[in-house]
């Protein structure tokens, strides 16, 4: 399990968890996105909703980042 998705599991839906850490780490490594992103596959709908916090996020900043992942997003 990566650090990220370890961290999404922590807390419930009415936390962000560390999303703002992970919006950091993602803007310092933005090669770190897929791992992220992979999140969203997670059978767990806390580290789901975690992520697709982060990823809000990071999309208010640097949407661009997310140009090579658009078909991962729109499904």
């Amino acid at each position: 399990m990566n650090k990220i998705r370890k961290w999404w599991a922590e807390g419930d839906l009415t936390s962000d968890g560390h999303a703002n850490d992970v919006v950091q780490i993602i803007n310092n490594n933005p090669e770190k996105i897929d791992d992220l992103l992979a999140c969203l596959e997670n059978p767990d709908k806390v580290v789901r909703g975690h992520a697709a916090d982060a990823i809000e996020k990071i999309g208010r900043e640097k949407p661009e980042i997310y140009l090579p992942h658009m078909h991962i997003l729109l499904e």
